[in-house]
């Protein structure tokens, strides 16, 4: 990643995210994702009680999630953000975002094999 990383700007809205992780999970989300080549495309860091996701080539910040912890040694995601500056991210469907987000933390953080659920040749699928 050639970018520094950068604040969520405030042009941001929340999404409707419910999940619950368990420590382990959490785990792994303090461990975060660093990009390795060109083709990774996010950078993934642990930042107190918020995991934020940053585009590797921009360093714009995408999502910021707090976990917080809750009954029976889980953690629940909670505060969700996504960006909603155009200049940096031009999706404005809170649902597809959604999507993208439990894809990312599926796939990158948890390292689930996960299917995105949108068509490959759809401009999301390639940006992710």
């Amino acid at each position: 990643m050639d970018a520094k990383p950068r604040a969520l700007p405030d042009a941001f809205a929340f999404l409707n995210f419910e999940a619950t992780y368990t420590s382990d999970d959490v785990e792994l989300f303090r461990h975060g994702v660093e990009p390795e080549q060109i083709e990774d495309k996010w950078l993934i860091r642990a930042e107190g009680g918020e995991v934020a996701f940053y585009r590797s080539w921009t360093g714009f910040c995408i999502f910021r999630v707090t976990l917080l912890p809750g009954s029976g040694g889980m953690f629940c995601a909670s505060d969700v953000r996504v960006n909603r500056d155009a200049s940096e991210y031009t999706s404005t469907n809170n649902d597809e975002d959604a999507v993208i987000l439990r894809f990312l933390i599926e796939e990158l953080l948890l390292r689930r094999p996960s299917e995105l659920p949108v068509a490959a040749d759809e401009p999301t699928h390639r940006a992710i």
